[in-house]
Parts: C-alpha cells; structure tokens; sequence
C-alpha cells in the first residue's frame, strides 16, 4: 500500500502552521490543507506555495469550514451561518441538528449559504497559493473541519463545489475498526467519532465515486484525532496493510503543532491547539521510529 501523510488545520495557529512546514520540509508530510479564514492563511499559504513550486508532489488542500472563526462570504450573504461580524454560528452538532429539524425551505436555505461559503475558501486558498507559488494552476485536495463536508445533508452544497473546483483528491473520513492503545476516555470518544464518520464516509465515497473525484482507498486519524503515538498508529496501519492491496492509497491525518492557542482566543476549540498531544504528534512526525512504521508497510518510505 501508499502511505500519503498529510496535516489538518494549517493557518489556524502560527506556530502550529510553521510545526507542519517543518515536518514537510523532513518530508514526514506530503502535504497540508490550509483553513481560509484561519489567522495565519496568508502565512500559511506563502509557505506553502513555496514548497509546492518547489516540490510538485506535494498537495496542498481546502480545508472547508463551517464551524470556527469567521466566514469568507460576506456576512450578509450567509446570515443563517455567520452573525453580523461574520463568526459562525453553530457547532458541528447544532448545525447537524439544525438540518434534521428545519423545515425543507430553510434547509435549502443553509446549503445555498454552504455553498456559498465553502465556494467563497476554495476560491482564496486557491488565489493565495497561485499567488505564492508562480504557479497558473495549483491542484488541491479537498477535506472539512471536524469533517463538515461529510454531512450528509451538506452534499448539495460539496457538489456545487465539486462542480466548480478540480480536485486530485476529496478526502472520505472512513476508518477500519481496530484496538487502539489509548486510555478508554479517548477510547470512548474516538469509538463514536469514528463510527458516525464511518457512517458519512460510506455515503460520500459513494457520491464522489459517481462524481468520477478521485478518493483515497483508506484513512486513519480520526480515531486519535490530535492524539496520534507510534503504538497507534502502528495499530491504525496494521488494520489497513491487513486489507488494503499494493496499489491502495492510504490518507494519514495528522495534527502537528502545540503550545500555542490557535484562533483569536474566542473558540472553544483554542485549548486543542495547544494541546500537548498535537506536540507528541509532531515528535513523532520527526522521529526514525515514524519512518520505520510507515516503511513496514510502503516500500517507498524505507
């Protein structure tokens, strides 16, 4: 099997987006996506395009968002996503909740405000890493925030999207079921994450085959979603290599960083960013140990 280790997040944090540049630059990663709204996209992006007019291989991803910060539309044009500022509105789970009991009107009002928005990040991503690399036409992958474009009911919007946007890849968060050496409150709570992205994943893959979109035949990372180690990922591997065949591309998410707070201090998620597990990611990302493990199963990294 292929290993294509990539990072969340990049330009959410500063030192979170220069953790993830380093690791690109070890050739640990082979590739980031980049938040549009993030508070460092522009650095992001600068960084990024460098190494991309560098280093053809590497992919550069949209990584769409719903869910923190502020929008990329105009406030006004997507009033049932953002406030009068441009800050979401919902959580993950509001929004979902909010798409199961609307009535049908106002749900297609919220997926033409999704595309709208997920239309409006694409475009600047797109715009910022042209204009960073020299390059005419920068290929990019395409995944969500706490995986916002697996929502079922969103897909309307994403093919919109998917409509006016080439991408080599969208990712599908679905991933094989294993042991995972960890306490049982990270257990818990990555049991049930990666059954509901299970769930979404299977659809997607579904939807974005029809589409003729490229997508990676396995993931792994959401069961220990900022919280990766050698044993687990070793155990994520093992679940895969049993499964997948030669040829089969396997998309590893990592989230690289630490110590620094993200955001601008007002979301909740500010405390995951500089969470010391994102550090331990990022050590590992630098270590032999990482190399070797990727390499017991893709020639290509020993």
């Amino acid at each position: 099997m292929r290993c294509l280790p990539l990072a969340d997040d990049c330009g959410i944090s500063e030192k979170g987006t220069e953790d993830v540049m380093r690791c690109i630059d070890a050739r640990s990663l082979r590739g980031a996506s980049l938040l549009a709204n993030g508070p460092f996209a522009e650095k992001a992006a600068a960084m990024m395009g460098r190494r991309l007019a560098a280093d053809p291989g590497l992919r550069a991803g949209a990584h769409l968002n719903l869910l923190e910060g502020k929008c990329s539309a105009p406030p006004s044009s997507v009033p049932l996503l953002a406030d009068a500022s441009g800050r979401f509105r919902h959580t993950l789970g509001g929004l979902c909740g909010r798409l199961l009991v609307l009535p049908a009107a106002e749900k297609e009002k919220i997926i033409e405000q999704t595309a709208r928005e997920w239309l409006a990040q694409v475009a600047r991503i797109r715009d910022l890493l042209r204009n960073a690399s020299g390059l005419q036409e920068v290929p990019l992958y395409l995944d969500g925030h706490q995986h916002v474009h697996a929502v079922p009911a969103l897909r309307p919007a994403l093919a919109r999207v998917l409509e006016a946007f080439r991408f080599v890849h969208v990712r599908s968060p679905e991933e094989p079921r294993y042991a995972c050496p960890a306490p049982l409150s990270l257990r818990l709570v990555g049991t049930a994450r990666r059954e509901l992205l299970a769930r979404w994943g299977a659809g997607l893959r579904r939807f974005l085959t029809a589409r003729g979109v490229p997508v990676p035949d396995f993931f792994i990372g959401g069961m220990c979603s900022g919280s990766m180690t050698g044993p687990r990922l070793e155990a994520g591997l093992a679940a895969v290599y049993a499964r997948a065949r030669p040829t089969d591309l396997v998309e590893i998410m990592f989230h690289p960083g630490g110590d620094d707070p993200g955001g601008d201090g007002k979301d909740v998620f500010s405390a995951f960013y500089a969470a010391p597990e994102r550090a331990v990611e990022k050590n590992l990302l630098l270590s032999r140990e990482y190399r070797e493990l990727l390499g017991a199963c893709d020639p290509e990294w020993r």
